[in-house]
């Protein structure tokens, strides 16, 4: 069984740093706790499934609401472990997110995917997951 658990300390926190580093190579080891701490002060959840105690998978989330969307849920970064995928611990994260919105009352579910990640794309559309719009960036 793969068992999400929210990270709360920063003992929990640190556990996801080398994970979620695969996803983010810029991240500083030494700023991340900080950084997590920062972001949970804006709704931000930190989640993680560990196996043989060693974190395989992390994901982080914010709650948001807009004119738009209402009250939406924005999945800012969903990893598993290069040595771990297709093992079933991204779908376990994005199964327990869904559930939480749900339950949150929370009215979509969105995320930004880099164009070139189509193994990223394969796996949210096997997930029910639509491309809904196009994202755009202006850079300062």
């Amino acid at each position: 069984m793969k068992q999400v658990k929210v990270a709360v300390n920063d003992d929990e926190i640190m556990k996801c740093y080398p994970i979620m580093r695969q996803l983010h190579p810029h991240l500083v080891e030494e700023s991340f706790v900080t950084q997590i701490k920062k972001l949970m002060k804006e709704k931000f959840y930190l989640l993680y499934i560990e196996k043989s105690s060693v974190v395989v998978a992390v994901s982080g989330f914010h709650v948001c609401e807009n004119l738009g969307n209402g009250k939406y849920l924005y999945l800012d970064d969903l990893v598993t472990d290069a040595k771990h995928r297709s093992k079933g611990y991204g779908k376990a994260l994005l199964d327990w997110i869904f559930a939480f919105a749900v339950q949150h009352k929370i009215r979509q579910v969105v995320l930004d995917s880099e164009v070139q990640k189509f193994e990223a794309h394969r796996f949210y559309l096997q997930n029910n997951m639509k491309i809904s719009c196009h994202h755009f960036s202006y850079f300062t």
